[in-house]
């Protein structure tokens, strides 16, 4: 549950819970959703991977209210046991593939996955880049593939439709596809 707390709600509702006596517990659950865990929040307490002896479609990341620390529980036992949900395994997944996806930028010639390090080449025209293992490279920077965005068959067959209304020839569209997307099944 995400609660968006100006301060005349939170004034009151610790009004509310003086009133019936729950002062001390009204501080703390105020303070789990004011400061609400984010699914990158649970990517970096795990580490980056899934706990593994963990079910990936019936559990998931949550926070205890009452401790607020992260907890890994069936989904269903978040209500019972004074947590709430931050993200389940597809959200998290789907954190994790995201980020690995910005890290690499282009491919060498010999087709491994690298990013450029150091982008002024020296006098030979070689540049500095990180690949996969984490080893320092050099090499020539005009030999670097860039890492292009993948679109759809279905999704090239829409703007295929498409770029008909803004005059553009079947020749040109196909043109700047190839040389800008990966068209992928």
């Amino acid at each position: 549950m995400m609660v968006d707390w100006n301060d005349n709600a939170q004034a009151a509702v610790r009004e509310f819970a003086h009133y019936i006596g729950q002062s001390d517990k009204c501080e703390r659950y105020m303070e789990a959703f004011v400061t609400k865990k984010t699914v990158a929040d649970a990517v970096e307490w795990a580490n980056g991977v899934w706990p593994s002896s963990f079910s990936k479609k019936a559990c998931a990341i949550g926070i205890n209210l009452e401790t607020g620390n992260f907890v890994v529980w069936d989904k269903s036992s978040f209500n019972k046991c004074n947590s709430y949900i931050v993200c389940d395994y597809k959200q998290f997944d789907a954190y994790v593939k995201e980020q690995d996806g910005e890290k690499w930028t282009h491919r060498t010639n010999a087709g491994e996955l690298c990013k450029i390090h150091v982008k002024e080449p020296d006098v030979n025209g070689v540049i500095i880049v990180i690949n996969e293992r984490g080893e320092y490279l050099r090499h020539n920077s005009d030999s670097l593939k860039p890492i292009k965005p993948t679109i759809s068959e279905k999704e090239y067959k829409l703007l295929a439709e498409y770029s008909h209304y803004l005059n553009c020839t079947p020749a040109e569209f196909d043109q700047y596809i190839s040389e800008t997307y990966d068209v992928i099944n």
